[in-house]
C-alpha cells in the first residue's frame, strides 16, 4: 500500500446470536433472535439466517415474528459473549501491540509495523479467520476490513457479510463511499441524519458538493468538519490500545422496554 499506515478492522458476524449457535449445534442454520432476557420486547442481535428474512438488530419481537414465525428466541448469555470475546481480541492482538477494542466483538489493528513479519495483512486477515474458527469455534466467523484509516477500515468490513474480506483503496473509495448509505458511518446518529436529509443531503456525493463553510453554518465547528472529511474518506484518529484506554469514570447501562411506551 503507498499510504503510512496499515489498518484492519475485524468485525464477528452475527455474534450474539452466532455464539449460541456455536454453543448448540442444533440452532445452526436456523433462524435464531437473542433477547435480553425472557418476555423481552427487543432483538438485541439476530442469526444470518434470521436476517436473510428481514429481521435486523433492534426490532420489535412481534415484527421479527411476523417476518419470521420460526424463529427461535433465545436470552442472552453474556458471560458467554464475554469468555469468547476475550479469545478472540487475543488473536486480534497477536499481529500487532496497536490493538483497539471497538467493542465486544470488533477490533481495530494497526498492522503497519508488524505486517511484514507475517508477509502482508492479507495472510493476516486469513490468518485472523483460520485461527478464530479453530482456536475459539468452527461456527463464528469475522468479517474483515483494510484500508488506511479507521473510518474505511470498518467500512470495508461491511462490504461482505458473513465470512468477508475487502480492500478499500485509492482507486475504490469514492465508488464505495457513494454506494454506501450515510447511516452505515459510525457516529452519525438519527438527529444528524435527519438535519441532513431536511438540506437534501442524502448520501455521501451530495455531502461531498457541500462547501465547508454551508457545513459549519448548519452543524457547527466540529461536524462541519467530521462531514467534510468522510465523504471524502478522510480520517486522522488513532488506534488507542488497550493499554492506552483510561480507568473509566462511570459505567454504562442500555435498557429495552416490556412494552413499547
Amino acid at each position: 500500500m503507498n499510504y503510512e499506515r496499515v489498518i484492519l478492522h475485524a468485525d464477528l458476524n452475527s455474534f450474539f446470536a452466532t455464539a449460541e449457535q456455536q454453543a448448540n449445534p442444533a440452532l445452526r442454520g436456523k433462524p435464531v433472535g437473542v433477547v435480553k432476557g425472557r418476555g423481552r420486547t427487543c432483538i438485541i442481535a439476530a442469526s444470518i439466517e434470521a436476517k436473510r428474512r428481514g429481521v435486523m438488530t433492534g426490532a420489535r419481537v412481534s415484527d421479527a415474528k411476523r417476518l419470521c414465525p420460526e424463529i427461535i428466541l433465545i436470552p442472552a448469555d453474556f458471560t458467554k459473549y464475554e469468555h469468547i470475546s476475550r479469545r478472540f481480541i487475543k488473536i486480534c492482538a497477536s499481529y500487532s501491540p496497536a490493538c483497539e477494542v471497538f467493542s465486544i466483538d470488533e477490533c481495530f489493528l494497526d498492522v503497519t509495523e508488524t505486517e511484514h513479519l507475517f508477509g502482508n495483512v492479507f495472510n493476516i486477515a486469513f490468518d485472523l479467520k483460520q485461527r478464530l474458527a479453530k482456536e475459539v469455534g468452527d461456527y463464528l466467523t469475522c468479517s474483515v476490513g483494510v484500508s488506511h484509516n479507521k473510518f474505511l477500515a470498518k467500512l470495508a468490513s461491511n462490504q461482505i457479510k458473513p465470512d468477508g474480506l475487502f480492500w478499500i483503496t485509492e482507486d475504490n473509495m469514492i465508488e464505495v463511499l457513494d454506494k454506501s448509505k450515510l447511516m452505515d458511518v459510525c457516529g452519525l446518529g438519527f438527529g444528524l441524519f435527519r438535519h441532513l436529509e431536511k438540506l437534501g443531503i442524502g448520501d455521501f456525493a451530495k455531502l461531498r458538493s457541500c462547501s465547508l463553510e454551508f457545513l459549519h453554518k448548519n452543524f457547527g465547528p466540529y461536524w462541519s468538519l467530521h462531514l467534510y472529511n468522510i465523504c471524502r474518506g478522510t480520517d486522522k484518529s488513532p488506534i488507542v490500545a488497550v493499554c492506552d484506554i483510561a480507568d473509566a469514570k462511570s459505567v454504562g447501562r442500555t435498557y429495552t422496554t416490556h412494552r413499547l411506551l
